[in-house]
């Protein structure tokens, strides 16, 4: 573990100091508080639009979104104990926010995967239960997955969809992927939620999530895989993953005619990155 939480970060362009200053540390209801009482708050006076009033609750969420991201740890955390004395609740720091560190527990539940993410760090079977030859590259998917998450700064889950998150965390931690002459077995992208899986064998999907996934790495120039991970950063800043709002009006994407459908967020960042396809096309989401 502590070997790869060295590593891991690099994978994001990132270290272990930056990572730490970058990531989620406050509590969903902590930030639900803030987000609800923004509009109220002293220190936001000064800076409300003068239509504030006016606006619907998905536009003032995502006014106090911007205002809450924008800020470093420190200042996050400075707007959300304003919130709570303001709301009466009187929380401290260590009732709202988690120190700097992967928190790894360990399960005795034999039919759960043997490794889990969420965004404070992972969970995985006890060494009792198993101890599979590929444990190493299972803890490296297990963390990536957690950086996805925790960067995106969701506190909705994993805001990226199914075959992405997997691929990406899978190819990244270097475990088998499905040869690329295998491809059309399965239609990668109308696996979005995990419900999309539901009936078919998934450590089968997993393969083939990761065979996607490198198709798009080896894809990109080499100086431009980095958007690929920096995807979740893109994400962050985004109002729509707190709101969990559509994409605009006319936006340019048609969903699938299967599976679930792709956040708002995920969809625009994408859109944002320098992704170009073999014959140097530009490689939107309704492109891919």
């Amino acid at each position: 573990m502590e070997h790869q939480v060295e590593e891991v970060p690099q994978i994001f362009g990132t270290n272990w100091a930056d990572y730490k200053s970058q990531r989620r540390n406050i509590a969903k209801f902590a930030i639900d508080n803030f987000v609800e009482n923004y509009g109220d708050l002293p220190s936001a006076q000064s800076s409300l639009p003068s239509n504030y009033s006016d606006m619907s609750e998905n536009e003032k969420a995502a006014l106090a979104w911007d205002v809450y991201i924008s800020g470093d740890n420190e200042k996050r955390l400075e707007l959300v104990l304003e919130a709570s004395n303001y709301a009466g609740y009187g929380w401290t720091a260590d009732d709202v926010s988690h120190e700097g560190k992967v928190k790894v527990c360990l399960h005795e539940e034999s039919n759960n995967s043997y490794i889990e993410a969420f965004y404070t760090g992972i969970s995985l079977q006890a060494p009792s239960i198993s101890i599979p030859d590929e444990y190493n590259q299972l803890i490296r998917k297990g963390l990536v997955q957690m950086m996805q998450e925790s960067l995106s700064h969701s506190v909705h889950g994993n805001p990226l969809p199914l075959w992405y998150s997997e691929g990406q965390a899978r190819y990244s931690g270097g475990l088998e992927v499905a040869e690329r002459f295998e491809h059309e077995e399965v239609d990668v992208p109308m696996f979005v939620d995990a419900e999309d899986e539901y009936g078919m064998d998934s450590e089968f999907l997993e393969l083939h999530y990761g065979m996607a996934f490198r198709y798009l790495f080896n894809t990109v120039d080499f100086e431009e895989r980095m958007s690929l991970f920096n995807i979740v950063n893109v994400m962050a800043k985004d109002p729509s993953i707190y709101t969990q709002e559509g994409l605009p009006e006319g936006y340019d994407f048609e969903p699938g005619e299967t599976g679930g459908l792709e956040s708002a967020a995920f969809i625009k960042a994408w859109d944002e990155q320098y992704i170009i396809d073999e014959d140097f096309n530009d490689l939107n989401i309704q492109s891919f």
